[in-house]
């Protein structure tokens, strides 16, 4: 009887762990299967099918942040800003270190107004990837939250490094407008339109600073050209 039993329990067990590793297997399976093709689709172009693919594989792994990856290429693809946020906040919960990764993620929170969150991870970028468009992103997200001082600092040296970055001298410019003052907006709008005197934004810029100034006169002649041009 005792025999019996025993060998009862031990084909129940064999059972579960023939059971157990099956499962797994078709766990596995499936994961890399729904995980390959929903590459497959992203680097075909096909979004919502890669999209449909890849919320298949996170489900059956959801510890796997490549998926998590994949997935915020093509939230951000379809222009999903929410969707593409929540999936790169769950990737940074699991310790990101991929630069590329913290721009979007930073990008990310830029497109949701979430500009102190922005700033954060703007800042660690910077360390690993110092560049020009990284730079001018963390004085934007610095701008808007009311912080002229540092964002100046930041555009300043932008300008003085990369002095063909006519965008940043653009914004340094309107930078100096907001703090009223008017005589370096002028000099620094003035800069940009030797660049380019085709944008009519930059020239509407000029004349009310030239206006703020008290530089009438100048104004309306800026004025006259802008309805000229722009018209």
């Amino acid at each position: 009887m005792g025999k019996t039993i025993r060998e009862s329990v031990l084909s129940l067990i064999a059972l579960a762990v023939i059971f157990g590793t099956t499962a797994v297997f078709h766990l596995t399976q499936s994961f890399c299967i729904n995980f390959s093709r929903g590459e497959k689709f992203m680097k075909d172009g096909r979004y919502m099918m890669s999209l449909s693919y890849l919320l298949s594989a996170a489900s059956a792994n959801p510890q796997k942040s490549e998926v998590f990856k994949d997935l915020a290429i093509v939230y951000n693809k379809l222009d999903r800003k929410e969707d593409s946020l929540r999936t790169l906040q769950s990737l940074e919960k699991t310790g990101m270190k991929d630069v590329e990764l913290k721009q979007w993620l930073a990008d990310a929170y830029y497109g949701n107004n979430s500009f102190s969150e922005a700033e954060r991870l703007y800042r660690q970028v910077l360390t690993k990837k110092n560049t020009p468009a990284v730079k001018r992103k963390l004085a934007e997200v610095t701008l808007w939250q009311g912080k002229y001082n540092k964002a100046q600092i930041l555009l300043t040296q932008l300008c003085n490094k990369y002095p063909s970055d006519y965008k940043s001298r653009e914004l340094l410019a309107d930078v100096c407008s907001w703090k009223k003052d008017y005589d370096r907006a002028i000099e620094l709008y003035e800069q940009v339109m030797t660049y380019n005197t085709g944008d009519y934004d930059v020239l509407l810029k000029l004349a009310d600073a030239m206006r703020y100034s008290g530089k009438d006169r100048q104004a309306i002649e800026l004025y006259k050209k802008y309805i000229e041009k722009a018209g």
